[in-house]
C-alpha cells in the first residue's frame, strides 16, 4: 500500500497506480492473510497472524499481471530492478500492522461503516446496486464465510481509518516546494560503459573442487557466504518447484456478462478446440488468431509457472496434463480457457551439505570475475580522465563486448537509470555531476556491473518555470509528504513488532531456465 503508490516518484518507466484490486484478490483467489493452522509455508509472520506463501505468490501474480497490463514490456528483469516481491510483501505486512495498531488505539468500525463500504463495492452489485445474493454467491465461489469476509473487511477500513489519522499530521513548507521543484526538473544526459561482472568472470582460471575446499578453509567468512549464496539462489538452481510451460487460448467472460454471450463464447472455443483435435489448426496458430489474452501474439505462451501461480481451476486442469496435452474447455474468472502444455520441470532438491563444493567454486570464480570487471572499469576511467572520448576507449564492436551508450535526459533523482534500472547509488553520483566535474570521482558498482560515466549535458530549472508551475507542485508534494510520514510510520511499527519473513519468496525466478541447471 506505501512503497507501490510511491513508485510514480521513484521509477516513470513503471510507475503505475494499482487501484483497488484488493477485492479482486480475495473473491478470485480467497484471503491475503490467515491465522488458521494448517496453512502452507509461510511467506511472512507478522506478530499473531500469517502471510501464506500460496497468499504471497497470488497477490504477486496478480500485481505482476497489473504491470504487464500498463506496460506491455513489463517483464522479470524489470520486477526485480523495482523489487516488486519485497514491495508487494511490504504492502501485506504494513496492511496487518496498520489494523493492528489502530485496534490499540481504540480505533473500530461499527456496523454502518462496514455496510457502507460493503454496498460501494463493485464486485457485489447488481445493475449498479448492492445485491445480496451477489455477494452470498461470491464469498461462497472464495470459500469464505460473511463472518469471515467482513472481518477482514473491518481490518482494512481499520488500516484505511489510522492511514488518514496520520497523514494529516503531514505538512510542506514553501522551501520544501522549491527544493522539490529543484531536484524533480533538474535533467542530464550521460553517457556510459557498463562493464558485467559475468562477462569478465570467464577470465579467472579454472576453480577446482581442491581449491575451492582450500578457499573455505582460508576464509573466515566462508560459510556465511556459502549460506548467502546458497539462500539467493535457492529457488532458481537449488531447490526449484515444479514447473510447467504452457500455451493458452482466452476467450473473456465474467459474471457480469450476458448469457446469450457467455453461451457464443463457450461454444465458440468448444469448435476452436475441435478444429485443433483434427489436425485443421495447431494451437499456436489458433491462439493468435482467437486468443483475447495479451500473450497472443505468442501463440497463447505463458512461460513457465508454478502451483500458486495461477487461479485454481486453471493450475488444476494444467498439472493434470502430459507434455503435448490439450485441455478440455476450463472457466476461470476470466472467461474459457484452451490449455495445452509443452513441457514439464521437474522439482529439484539440493542440501546446502550436497553443493557446498560446487557454490565454493562459484564464489571463487565470481570473486576473480569482479576483479576483472573492475581492473577493466579503472583502465577505461583512467583514459577517460586523461583526454580520450569514451567512443575511442571502447570502439563500436570492441573486443571484450563493451559498449558505450547514452541515457538521453532523465531526472537523477528518481533513482532510475535509462538503460541501466533502478540505482540509488549510481543515480546520486549522477545527479552531482556538472561541466566542471563532469564524471564520478570513480566507476560505481550496481547490480552486477561497474559503471563508468561521462556526463554530456545538464539543464537546471529556471525561476520563471518554478513561477508558473509552483502552484501544482504543492498539493503534490504534499501527498507525497503524506506518503513519506506513512513510511516513516510503518517502519516504527514494524521494529516494535515480531516480523519473520521467508528470504526464499523474495527470489526471482528465472524463466525458462534449463531443467539441467
Amino acid at each position: 500500500m506505501l512503497n507501490v503508490l510511491r513508485e510514480k516518484k521513484n521509477n516513470p518507466v513503471i510507475a503505475v497506480l494499482l487501484g483497488a484490486i484488493i477485492l479482486v484478490f480475495i473473491l478470485f483467489f480467497g484471503q491475503s492473510w490467515s491465522s488458521c493452522a494448517g496453512a502452507s509455508t509461510h511467506a511472512a509472520k507478522v506478530n499473531a497472524s500469517t502471510i501464506t506463501e500460496r497468499d504471497f505468490q497470488q497477490r504477486y501474480a496478480m500485481t505482476y499481471r497489473n504491470y504487464q497490463s500498463q506496460f506491455g514490456q513489463f517483464d522479470r528483469k524489470m520486477a526485480q530492478q523495482m523489487d516488486l516481491r519485497k514491495k508487494v510483501l511490504d504492502n501485506m505486512i504494513d496492511e496487518i500492522l496498520l489494523a493492528d495498531e489502530a485496534r490499540r488505539r481504540g480505533l473500530a468500525i461499527d456496523d454502518d461503516a462496514l455496510r457502507a463500504a460493503l454496498f460501494e463495492m463493485d464486485g457485489f452489485k447488481k445493475d449498479g446496486r448492492f445485491d445480496k445474493t451477489t455477494y452470498e454467491r461470491a464469498l461462497q465461489s472464495a470459500g469464505l464465510s460473511a463472518a469471515d469476509w467482513e472481518a477482514m473487511q473491518r481490518s482494512r477500513l481499520l488500516a484505511s481509518k489510522l492511514t488518514t489519522v496520520v497523514e494529516g499530521s503531514a505538512h510542506v513548507s514553501s522551501k520544501e516546494v522549491r527544493q522539490g521543484f529543484d531536484s524533480e526538473k533538474i535533467q542530464v544526459d550521460v553517457e556510459f560503459v557498463r562493464i558485467p561482472v559475468e562477462a569478465f568472470a570467464s577470465r579467472a582460471k579454472a576453480t577446482t573442487p581442491a581449491d575451492a575446499e582450500a578457499w573455505i578453509k582460508a576464509t573466515a567468512d566462508a560459510e556465511d557466504k556459502i549460506q548467502k549464496y546458497y539462500t539467493k539462489h535457492a529457488r532458481t538452481r537449488f531447490n526449484l518447484p515444479k514447473k510447467l510451460k504452457a500455451r493458452h487460448i482466452l476467450l473473456k467472460v465474467d459474471k457480469t456478462t450476458a448469457p446469450d454471450l457467455r453461451a457464443e463464447a463457450l461454444t465458440k472455443i468448444k469448435t476452436i478446440r475441435e478444429e485443433i483435435a483434427s489436425g485443421k489448426l495447431d494451437f499456436s496458430t489458433a491462439a493468435k488468431q482467437y486468443s483475447e489474452d495479451t500473450s497472443k501474439d505468442r501463440g497463447g505462451d505463458l512461460g513457465y509457472f508454478s502451483q500458486g501461480m495461477m487461479v485454481g481451476p486453471f493450475e488444476e486442469a494444467a498439472f493434470g496434463l502430459k507434455v503435448g496435452e490439450m485441455s478440455n474447455v476450463v472457466e476461470t474468472p476470466f472467461g474459457y480457457h484452451l490449455i495445452k502444455l509443452d513441457e514439464i520441470q521437474e522439482a529439484v532438491q539440493k542440501k546446502l551439505e550436497d553443493v557446498k563444493v560446487e557454490i565454493a567454486q562459484d564464489l571463487v570464480r565470481e570473486a576473480e570475475g569482479e576483479k576483472f570487471a573492475e581492473a577493466r572499469a579503472k583502465e577505461i576511467d583512467a583514459a577517460m580522465r586523461g583526454g580520450k572520448a569514451l567512443s575511442e576507449i571502447v570502439p563500436e564492436g570492441s573486443p571484450d563486448g563493451l559498449r558505450v551508450e547514452t541515457t538521453g535526459s532523465f531526472t537523477p533523482t528518481r533513482d532510475y537509470i535509462p538503460k541501466v534500472g533502478v540505482d540509488k547509488g549510481l543515480a546520486k553520483a549522477i545527479g552531482k555531476l556538472t561541466a566542471a566535474q563532469p564524471y564520478p570521482p570513480a566507476p560505481v558498482l550496481t547490480e552486477g556491473a561497474w559503471v563508468v560515466a561521462r556526463l554530456l549535458k545538464r539543464e537546471e530549472p529556471s525561476e520563471a518555470d518554478f513561477e508558473a508551475q509552483k502552484q501544482m507542485m504543492g498539493p503534490r508534494m504534499q501527498y507525497e509528504k503524506r506518503s513519506q510520514v506513512m513510511e516513516e510510520f510503518s517502519a516504527a511499527l514494524r521494529k516494535k513488532a515480531k516480523v519473520d519473513i521467508n528470504p526464499q519468496v523474495l527470489l526471482y525466478e528465472e524463466e525458462g531456465r534449463s531443467r539441467r541447471n
